[in-house]
């Protein structure tokens, strides 16, 4: 099931258009009774403001 809130929606449309070639890995998943965790890592350069942190074109590991 996909993700419906639109806080969530909100959240990846800033960071897409801070971090056009953002890209985020599930590096572990675990799931029990209904639960699920994931632990995940992201790259991408800053090309946008981002939460009030101006642009520095950085490329983020």
């Amino acid at each position: 099931m996909l993700c419906q809130d639109p806080g969530v929606k909100q959240t990846i449309s800033m960071m897409r258009a801070a971090f056009p070639d953002l890209r985020i890995e599930v590096e572990e998943q675990v799931g029990e009774a209904g639960i699920v965790v994931s632990c995940l890592s992201g790259s991408g350069t800053h090309r946008g403001e981002f939460m009030g942190i101006r642009v520095h074109t950085s490329r983020l590991p």
